[in-house]
């Protein structure tokens, strides 16, 4: 049996960006990992200095505060699947 690999296309998230990608990144940081944050689907100064603060804890991520590819990988890494 062959494993497989699903990959989602998360878009790019950063200061200004809002709609429900920002909600799901939001609830991660706050329920995942413990970040103080309003869940408002407002990608705001709140959320990019969450951002920041866990790119920085994740090396070698670069700390832009814009949640990438990389820095989706990195926050999935961490997320049980529920299926």
């Amino acid at each position: 049996m062959q494993a497989t690999t699903t990959t989602i296309n998360m878009p790019l998230l950063k200061t200004g960006t809002n709609g429900e990608a920002v909600r799901f990144l939001q609830e991660v940081l706050k329920r995942r990992y413990g970040y103080n944050i309003a869940i408002d689907a407002i990608f705001g100064p709140n959320t990019a200095a969450a951002v920041k603060d866990f790119q920085a804890k994740h090396p070698p991520l670069v700390v832009d505060g814009e949640v990438g590819k990389n820095t989706w990988r990195e926050l999935s890494a961490h997320i049980a699947c529920p299926c």
